[in-house]
């Protein structure tokens, strides 16, 4: 019982703001370029991603996000949840997965977690 205690309190306050990334494939090479999938998303590349938007890149990256609106699990509503919904960033080669990174947010715009989950997502996937 305090080992279950002791494991929810972890991940109540460890579960926010952790960055949750990986390549989807077997093949984990650096890129240097990024296509966007939509304005938004293109908005995304040229103000976080600078210098990486190219038409013509193979690669392509989807911004999404998912706001958690209304929950009916007893416990959930009980305990409270421990984000307000996340933001993903997706790197897509041919129309497959090829690399994504997600961040959970809590109490705020999706907006702002963006600098630092397109921070990350340029030291993990993109060539020096």
């Amino acid at each position: 019982m305090i080992r279950t205690f002791a494991l929810l309190g972890i991940l109540l306050l460890g579960g926010c703001h952790e960055i949750y990334s990986q390549y989807c494939g077997t093949t984990a090479e650096r890129i240097d370029c990024l296509r966007p999938a939509d304005g938004e998303t293109a908005e995304v590349l040229r103000r976080y991603l600078p210098g990486l938007e190219d038409a013509a890149c193979p690669y392509t990256l989807q911004v999404s996000h998912y706001e958690v609106k209304a929950c009916s699990n007893p416990k959930a509503n009980a305990l409270g949840s421990d984000f307000d919904g996340y933001v993903k960033l997706q790197v897509f080669d041919e129309g497959h997965c090829y690399y994504r990174a997600q961040l959970d947010y809590k109490s705020g715009d999706w907006h702002d977690a963006l600098p630092r989950l397109a921070e990350h997502l340029k030291r993990e996937l993109i060539a020096p």
